[in-house]
């Protein structure tokens, strides 16, 4: 059931993801606001962190936390540079946007390799995480497609959305699997007659032995 919860929330956070990105793909300087948004991220929880590690509660703190002090520190000196110089970090996130494709790409593809008995996997099967993966890789290699930021976004959005149809076809198939499995084990069973809770001599009438 935890793993059905993560791998639930991580697909509607894909799809949410890859939706705002080809809404939004046309704003100018669209990277410059997720880098912004990204630094909040970092400096937020950091601050959020701090001040409650520094602030005198009465009893000692652990060494966990002393030792959580510094990656704070960090956070918040990263998120300060994200927010304040977003533009350092434009290209690196539009790598990371074609390192996320190649990664979303070839998942599915190993997956769907390692499950090809059971789930009955088809060659069609291998178009959409291949295109994902191959979108990535040209996103990577070609830099007249990695300047265009309009393009990167909205191709990074649709093939995220193309994952999440991918994912829900592996969900379904998994699904279908595991009712026909069900299945042929209950036929496979024998019936089961109830216990009889007293034997058939009970019902037998009582016989007097004569001399």
């Amino acid at each position: 059931m935890k793993r059905l919860s993560v791998n639930l929330l991580t697909n509607v956070m894909l799809l949410l993801a890859g939706i705002l990105l080809i809404i939004f793909c046309n704003v100018p300087n669209l990277m410059v606001w997720v880098s912004r948004i990204i630094g909040c991220l970092f400096l937020l929880p950091s601050l959020a962190f701090l001040f409650v590690a520094t602030v005198p509660t009465g009893r000692d703190m652990g060494n966990a936390n002393r030792l959580g002090i510094f990656p704070a520190i960090g956070g918040v000196c990263f998120g300060m540079v994200m927010l304040l110089r977003p533009a350092m970090f434009c290209d690196v996130l539009r790598l990371l946007m074609g390192m996320l494709l190649v990664v979303l790409g070839l998942f599915h593809i190993i997956y769907l390799l390692i499950s090809h008995r059971h789930l009955k996997v088809r060659l069609w099967h291998f178009v959409l995480p291949a295109v994902v993966a191959a979108c990535g890789v040209l996103s990577l290699c070609l830099p007249v497609l990695r300047e265009r930021e309009t393009v990167v976004v909205a191709l990074t959005g649709v093939c995220l959305l193309l994952f999440n149809f991918t994912s829900l076809h592996v969900w379904l198939s998994e699904r279908k699997w595991r009712r026909e499995h069900a299945q042929a084990d209950i036929a496979l069973q024998p019936d089961e007659l109830p216990e009889s809770t007293s034997s058939h001599d009970d019902y037998l009438p009582a016989v007097e032995q004569e001399d």
